[in-house]
């Protein structure tokens, strides 16, 4: 869990002109690009309950907010067939401008989609990926 050291910290930058939120997590090796799904937002996907489980000396979490989600607003977001696709600029941009290349990328839901485009933009060199199911819909904790 996360120690008085590891706080999750929340960022806001600005890529292809617009603003695009973020969180942090840990200071681990392995930067890993955490995607939240449709109408979602790293809040509400990718929650603290659930970033802290992963061991924060060895990963360094990012979760992105895509633009018109979130904290990337406004605008509103703009529902398009190739929205996915514009999506990976975002995450391969934010990435990069935290000198986090390589990574690891992970998505739920239509991030997930979006994940598969990171990877095929990002090529071997930038992107780590592995194609996998998507997590369970209920997060069961460990914890007492």
């Amino acid at each position: 869990m996360v120690e008085d050291d590891q706080k999750i910290t929340e960022e806001t930058t600005v890529i292809n002109d617009h603003k695009i939120g973020y969180c942090k997590y840990g200071k681990g090796p392995n930067p890993v690009l955490c995607i939240c799904g449709a109408v979602g937002c790293y809040k509400k996907d990718w929650p603290s309950s659930i970033l802290q489980h992963f061991d924060a000396d060895l990963v360094t979490l990012v979760c992105i907010d895509p633009p018109g989600y979130g904290t990337s607003r406004p605008p509103d977001r703009i529902q398009e067939v190739n929205r996915c696709m514009k999506d990976a600029d975002f995450c391969l941009k934010l990435m990069e401008q935290l000198n986090l290349v390589p990574f690891t990328v992970m998505g739920w839901s239509e991030g997930s989609r979006t994940a598969i485009h990171v990877a095929a933009q990002g090529g071997k060199e930038k992107v780590r990926f592995s194609p996998h199911r998507s997590f369970a819909k209920k997060f069961v904790s460990c914890k007492k």
